[in-house]
């Protein structure tokens, strides 16, 4: 599977973990995860919640049109992560791969700049746009950190290149939020943690 970026749980949180959406002006971990980033083989960090995952969770937004863009993944046994299958999300991102291109960009940003080009064809700044950070400490959450990148666009919509992406397109809060709370409809737990904040970006 080959290795990923992990950072020590007691080196990140000072005393005990943080629980749903933490706002980039609280806390700062971005520095402590570049600082003390470390390679693990993915399968030994999937077991090991003495270690927590960075993920760049990248929302796309269109300020002027006051716009996400808001997707269903796919309900596939092609589909890796069999927990996300069929839910509604408004993050794209992934593991950190670790780069052996030592001259390339940092690893967080090459992850975002890679997600958002494989899903949705974008080429994005060389930055990150961090809002605020995600933790949860469920089955799933407790080896995981969100890292909420959220990307503004001037274009006008943006649809999926995907497969995992069974459907997906811009749409603005009210309409998303309808989705989350339609009958049947399921959203991943990082999204309705992060969706209330992002909710107000747009007033």
């Amino acid at each position: 599977m080959g290795n990923i970026l992990v950072v020590k749980r007691k080196i990140l949180f000072d005393g005990s973990a943080p629980s749903g959406f933490i706002p980039a002006w609280r806390r700062e971990y971005l520095s402590v995860i570049q600082s003390n980033g470390l390679w693990m083989e993915r399968e030994k960090a999937e077991e090991n919640p003495a270690f927590k995952q960075p993920i760049v969770y990248s929302v796309v937004a269109n300020a002027q049109e006051k716009k996400i863009f808001f997707f269903r993944r796919a309900n596939t046994k092609d589909y890796a992560e069999k927990k996300l299958r069929n839910k509604w999300s408004c993050g794209l991102g992934g593991h950190v791969d670790q780069i052996k291109d030592g001259n390339g960009p940092w690893p967080l940003i090459a992850s975002a700049q890679r997600e958002l080009g494989e899903e949705l064809g974008l080429i994005v700044p060389s930055g990150l746009n961090v809002q605020g950070y995600i933790n949860q400490e469920d089955d799933v959450g407790k080896v995981h950190f969100g890292i909420l990148n959220v990307v503004w666009l001037s274009i006008g919509d943006v649809r999926p290149r995907d497969p995992e992406i069974a459907e997906g397109r811009m749409m603005d809060v009210d309409e998303a939020k309808q989705i989350l709370t339609a009958e049947g409809n399921e959203a991943e737990g990082w999204t309705e943690i992060c969706f209330p904040f992002l909710s107000r970006l747009f007033g």
